[in-house]
């Protein structure tokens, strides 16, 4: 609770006037100026449609800042810091609850093989790992973990854009031919068979 408590401390009333008029300061010059025209063109392109907005995230955005700015630290009691440390507690625990779903759901989308595996992923190294499974799913080879430390953990880096990393990883049942293509830096496409 040390944590809420430096917020608050941060996010007094003489905090928050002075960061008033800071900002008020810094929409005169020419930064300011240039940043306020910026908002404006993308509010009009919210507004038009043009630009959608991840509803969830601003939600998620309005309820911190009213926890964290919405209170002066002189008129805290007990009573309310309680009321405090659960709401925040709370929130905090759902965007954790949130961003670990995430990070678990390895596909970009949904796309699929015709034998079932994933093709698209965030990351190398999650494309890699939906490789194993798949291989011990699929053809019933488990890749021995020597391969993969010497392979792909010593081998070569992650493929840079527009680049293909190949594989070929022995198993108890005999070997996988894994590729993994970077497509763009944010999405990596798996292809992989069993072979002889």
């Amino acid at each position: 609770m040390e944590l809420l408590e430096k917020v608050l401390k941060k996010r007094s009333e003489a905090d928050r006037k002075k960061d008033a008029k800071k900002k008020a300061k810094w929409s005169k010059t020419a930064a300011g100026k240039k940043s306020a025209l910026k908002s404006k063109k993308r509010a009009d392109k919210v507004r038009k449609g043009s630009v959608r907005v991840d509803k969830e995230r601003s939600k998620s955005a309005k309820k911190t800042a009213k926890l964290y700015n919405g209170y002066s630290f002189k008129e805290f009691n007990e009573e309310k810091m309680t009321k405090i440390r659960g709401k925040l507690g709370k929130h905090l625990q759902d965007k954790g609850r949130k961003s670990r779903k995430d990070s678990l759901t390895p596909s970009v989308g949904v796309a699929k093989s015709a034998s079932g595996y994933e093709i698209y992923h965030k990351q190398f190294s999650g494309a890699m790992q939906h490789a194993y499974k798949m291989a011990k799913k699929l053809y019933g080879i488990t890749v021995d973990p020597n391969e993969i430390d010497s392979k792909v953990a010593s081998g070569p880096r992650k493929p840079s854009a527009g680049k293909t990393n190949t594989y070929r990883l022995e198993g108890d049942k005999g070997a996988v031919q894994i590729q993994v293509y970077n497509m763009d830096n944010k999405k990596y496409e798996l292809n992989m068979y069993a072979s002889g």
